[in-house]
C-alpha cells in the first residue's frame, strides 16, 4: 500500500475507491449490456449446472460476490472488524471474472491480454497470500 501511495500521490483508500467506483461501473454497464444483448434478465443467475458452465458463466456469481462487498462498504461501520472477511470475497470474484473473460471474451483471444490477466491472477493470490501471513506474524507477534 505505501508504494501505491507513493507511486500516485494520494493515500490508498482514495486511490482504492476510485478504482474500485470506477470497476463497479464498467461492471455494471458490462452486465447490463449483455442482459440487453439477450433479452433476460437471467444472465444475472449464476449457473450450476457443471463446474466447466460454472467457471464459463463465472462473472455471474462475481457480479453478485462485488455487489455483497461493495455494500460491506456502506455498513461498514456496523459490520465492524467482519468486513474484512467480507472483502475478501472480492479477491473470489476477481478470479471468477478471469476465468470468465479467459474462457468466453471474445476480447481474451489475443495472447497480450490473457497472459495480462494470467499474471494478474497470479499476482492478486501472492498479494492475499503474503498479506495474511504477514497479518499472522504480526498478531502472533503482539500476542508475545
Amino acid at each position: 500500500m505505501r508504494e501505491l501511495t507513493r507511486y500516485f500521490g494520494r493515500p490508498f483508500p482514495k486511490v482504492h475507491h476510485v478504482v474500485s467506483v470506477t470497476a463497479l461501473v464498467a461492471l455494471a454497464i458490462h452486465a447490463t449490456s449483455v442482459a440487453w444483448r439477450a433479452g433476460t434478465p437471467a444472465v444475472f443467475v449464476p449457473e450450476v449446472s457443471s463446474i466447466r458452465l460454472f467457471l464459463s458463466l463465472g462473472g455471474r456469481p462475481a457480479f453478485w460476490l462485488i455487489a455483497i462487498t461493495s455494500l460491506t462498504a456502506l455498513f461498514r461501520a456496523s459490520i465492524g472488524k467482519n468486513w474484512k472477511t467480507i472483502h475478501w470475497l472480492n479477491y473470489v470474484a476477481f478470479l471468477l471474472g478471469t476465468v470468465h473473460a479467459l474462457l468466453i471474451g471474445p476480447n481474451f483471444v489475443h495472447l497480450g491480454v490473457r497472459i495480462v490477466s494470467i499474471v494478474m491472477a497470479v499476482v492478486l493470490v501472492t498479494v492475499f497470500v503474503l498479506k495474511r501471513v504477514g497479518d499472522r506474524q504480526r498478531a502472533r507477534k503482539k500476542r508475545a
